[in-house]
């Protein structure tokens, strides 16, 4: 309880939002930002159509937000969404998975987004779980507005913290609907959007990054313990979902829940400066999709394991140690950020190899390996056409078959991505082979 204290009081978002008590039996919370959103009675309809778990108890959170300065129309569209909204929670009483309908409609302009929706709702349900003394074995869940989920969504979750007792977090299996898009040109792009993802994660498995995982804010979920740790949501207007769970893959033992699955929206938008939305958007209006460059990722897999196999004692030399042989990519990449000294403190009370490794991919994580990618795009490996990205990446890891269409290599990829990553590892990352990595 000392955690929770200390979350609560540096923290949290503001005073309890929900005055009725929760079951004894809460052990889950899904919390679904809403903003603008046309279709989320679709995205309710199908959390209750799931199956429940009868053990347990979850809650429903709907953060209906707005900006101050939000569009009149977008605001007159947010008031009616709290109206309906609150007619179908009233209409729709199931006690194990009771709907909460949260108005935050005046957050301030600097920090409105989805990100302090979503921080709204992780903190709500930080209150209800520890009001439930569900602390030690509940979770959070994120999800979106514009989302269905397959009928074992509950069950799945519920059955991944149950069975991993060390994960602090997950992400889960999605899929976008490219059925639901209303034309080709328009399938294409969403289509091209989630091969982009999906080759991301799968070039920087081949690399050897302890950290590929899809940071997807609709399809993550994480216990209540991790949450506090490692301060909560952040409130970005966009990509909180990526920064948030790159503090959670730290902690170790990250994992993914594939026993279900998320079906995002394909739909294009211009509401947030990057995601799903503005992607496809982009797609549809570029006569050629493009990628990071898999030569890129070529550098990254020589790097890390150049450094993983460096001795540390090497890194305290800052500058100095040019000489035992990073590439000149690498070396120029550490001088643009004088990055020696961050580098360094790596090999700093390094005892043995596991600890080396824990402070390398402490330092190199998610955002590092992002900035390092966006470097290498911006000095020599300029992002190459998409198709061009996956037939490389095809012929580096099952070279035996040919590229197909977008479409069914993107079925490929889905298909690649419901296999547990370590399960088909030939040499899985060294940090990935121990319990605290």
């Amino acid at each position: 309880m000392k955690r929770l204290a200390h979350y609560l009081e540096r923290y949290l978002a503001g005073p309890a939002l929900i005055t009725e008590a929760p079951s004894q039996k809460l052990r889950g919370i899904v919390v679904i930002p809403c903003y603008d959103e046309p279709d989320w009675a679709t995205t309710l309809d199908s959390l209750l159509s799931a199956q429940p778990v009868l053990e347990v108890d979850h809650e429903i959170l709907l953060v209906v937000n707005a900006s101050q300065t939000s569009p009149q129309a977008v605001m007159k569209h947010q008031k009616a969404t709290l109206r309906e909204a609150h007619a179908y929670a009233s209409q729709r009483l199931d006690a194990s998975r009771r709907i909460h309908v949260i108005p935050s409609l005046d957050l301030a302009p600097k920090h409105a987004g989805v990100g302090w929706a979503r921080k709204i709702g992780m903190d709500e349900g930080l209150r209800r779980l520890a009001l439930a003394n569900a602390l030690d074995c509940g979770y959070l869940i994120c999800l979106d507005a514009d989302c269905t989920v397959r009928e074992d969504y509950f069950r799945a979750i519920h059955d991944h913290f149950q069975q991993d007792i060390k994960t602090p977090g997950c992400s889960l299996h999605f899929e976008h609907v490219l059925a639901d898009a209303p034309s080709q040109k328009h399938r294409l792009a969403a289509a091209a959007y989630e091969c982009h993802l999906r080759y991301y994660v799968e070039a920087l498995r081949f690399a050897g990054f302890p950290h590929a995982y899809h940071t997807i804010g609709s399809a993550m979920a994480v216990r209540p313990e991790a949450y506090m740790k490692q301060g909560g949501m952040n409130r970005r207007k966009a990509g909180e979902d990526f920064y948030f769970l790159n503090k959670i893959m730290l902690l170790g033992n990250f994992s993914e829940c594939l026993s279900t699955v998320v079906y995002p929206s394909p739909r294009a938008s211009q509401r947030v400066p990057f995601g799903t939305g503005q992607a496809v958007l982009k797609n549809m209006q570029q006569s050629q999709i493009t990628t990071y460059a898999w030569n890129s990722f070529l550098e990254i897999k020589a790097t890390l394991a150049y450094l993983q196999q460096q001795n540390p004692l090497n890194l305290l030399k800052g500058r100095d140690s040019r000489h035992i042989g990073y590439s000149e990519a690498f070396q120029a990449y550490l001088d643009s950020g004088d990055q020696w000294h961050a580098l360094g403190r790596c090999g700093k009370d390094a005892r043995n190899v596991s600890t080396y490794h824990r402070n390398l991919f402490a330092w190199f994580d998610g955002f590092q390996c992002m900035k390092y990618l966006h470097f290498l795009r911006d000095h020599g490996y300029p992002d190459t056409p998409l198709k061009e990205a996956l037939v490389s990446l095809r012929k580096a890891i099952r070279p035996s078959t040919p590229f197909g269409t977008l479409q069914t290599e993107l079925l490929w990829l889905q298909k690649r991505q419901q296999t547990p990553w370590l399960s088909r590892c030939l040499d899985p990352p060294k940090t990935l082979t121990q319990k605290n990595g």
